[in-house]
């Protein structure tokens, strides 16, 4: 079988155990990852479209590399590190990617502080992120990292949306203001990021569980809650 990406890349379809790395979850809830793929496609179009000069990207989580290759399309000759913790997938990212000089796939722990790599644009597609998690180790000195490492733009992933009904009073709590719905609580992670870390949310594209938010140093435009887009599908298997 075949797996294709945005309408536009195929890749083969990944092998692995499971619960090893995102590979599992692509191939059980196929439409799930589908349409997370598609926020990531317009949330790297967002970053795209300020006009930043992108020389280098650094994708801490790298999965099945579904937006490596949309990066290598918008910023084709910027110095590309993609890493993951599971070799299976790094191996799996090191064979189907393009080869070129300037994408280098790695191996490691994301959390670990020596493998944190410094870029223009950081693409943190985490995959069990919530605001609770943002004061815990390792994540809080990650997060710092990233932050603090003078990033044009960062992506970052949440998941809180899935299991919101139940922990809307330990997000409160988290993040200091009233959670009702998921639209409240990216608007106070977005104020949250902006006080803790300097950064202004321009953008978060979300679905029923899930979202993916721009972050840049500046922003004079409020920051904007956009129901996932349809197009394009972000995968289908062949």
């Amino acid at each position: 079988m075949t797996i294709r990406i945005c309408e536009k890349w195929d890749l083969p379809t990944p092998v692995a155990k499971h619960n090893e790395w995102f590979a599992d979850w692509a191939l059980r809830k196929p439409n799930e990852v589908s349409r997370h793929i598609t926020m990531g496609y317009h949330a790297l179009h967002e970053v795209h479209s300020l006009g930043l000069e992108i020389d280098s990207v650094y994708e801490p989580f790298g999965g099945i590399g579904a937006q490596a290759l949309i990066i290598e399309d918008m910023w084709p000759t910027a110095r590309h590190y993609i890493r993951d913790n599971s070799w299976s997938a790094v191996s799996y990212l090191a064979e189907n990617l393009p080869r070129r000089g300037g994408l280098v796939v790695m191996g490691g722990s994301s959390y670990d502080p020596r493998n944190f790599v410094r870029a223009d644009l950081q693409v943190a597609d985490v995959g069990d992120l919530t605001a609770v998690k943002w004061t815990q180790k390792p994540v809080d000195a990650w997060l710092k990292h990233t932050f603090s490492s003078g990033a044009k733009a960062v992506i970052l992933t949440d998941i809180a949306g899935r299991l919101l009904h139940l922990h809307r009073k330990t997000y409160s709590k988290a993040l200091g203001k009233p959670i009702r719905w998921y639209s409240d609580y990216l608007l106070a992670t977005g104020e949250y990021v902006k006080d803790r870390f300097g950064y202004t949310a321009t953008k978060s594209f979300y679905h029923h569980w899930s979202s993916i938010t721009v972050f840049t140093p500046e922003s004079p435009d409020p920051h904007q809650i956009i129901s996932c887009p349809t197009e394009p599908q972000g995968l289908e298997i062949l």
